[in-house]
C-alpha cells in the first residue's frame, strides 16, 4: 500500500505540469463525443420518440456496464502496473473504454451487415416462418378470445392457514 502511495506521489510530482492538461483534454473529448452522439440521435430520431427512448436505454446500460467489476478490475490492474513502472496513468481508463467501445461498434457493424445479407438469401424461409408462427398462434388466440384467463389466478394462502 505504501509503495503505491509513493509511486503516485512521484508520478504526480514528476508530471504535474502536463497532468492537468491531459485530464482536461480527456474530459473535453468525452464531453464533445457524448454531446455529438446525443445531437446525432436527436437529429436522426426526432420524429420517432420510441427510438430516442431506446437510445437513452442503451446509453444508460452503457453507463451501468462501465461500473461492472470486471472492467473496473482490468483498469485497476493496468493502472497499478503503470504506477509501478513510474508511468503516467491518467489515460488508462480512457483508452480501455475506447478499445472496448471500438470492439462493440465493430461487432455491431458486422452483425448488421451479416443480417442484411442473410435477409436477402432467406426470404423464403422468413415467409415460411411467418406462416408457421401465425399457424401456431392462431389456435391460442381463438381459445383466449373470450377474455377469460386459461387458468385460475394463483391465490396465496393466508398466514393463519399455514402450518
Amino acid at each position: 500500500m505504501e509503495a503505491n502511495r509513493v509511486a503516485l506521489k512521484r508520478t504526480v510530482h514528476q508530471r504535474s505540469s502536463g497532468l492537468c492538461a491531459r485530464i482536461i483534454g480527456i474530459y473535453t473529448i468525452l464531453i464533445l463525443v457524448t454531446l455529438t452522439a446525443w445531437f446525432w440521435a436527436e437529429l436522426e430520431f426526432h420524429q420517432q420518440p420510441v427510438f430516442l427512448g431506446t437510445v437513452l436505454l442503451a446509453y444508460s446500460f452503457g453507463l451501468r456496464h462501465a461500473a461492472d467489476a470486471d472492467d473496473i478490475a482490468a483498469i485497476d490492474n493496468v493502472t497499478r502496473k503503470l504506477m509501478q513502472e513510474g508511468k503516467l496513468t491518467v489515460g488508462a481508463g480512457f483508452w480501455f473504454a475506447m478499445g472496448h467501445s471500438a470492439v462493440v461498434v465493430l461487432a455491431t457493424a458486422v452483425i448488421a451487415a451479416a443480417t442484411s445479407r442473410m435477409q436477402e438469401r432467406f426470404e423464403a424461409l422468413r415467409r415460411a416462418g411467418g406462416i408457421i408462427s401465425t399457424g401456431c398462434l392462431r389456435p391460442v388466440s381463438v381459445c383466449h378470445c373470450d377474455n377469460k384467463p386459461a387458468h385460475p389466478p394463483l391465490r396465496l394462502a393466508h398466514p393463519q392457514s399455514l402450518p
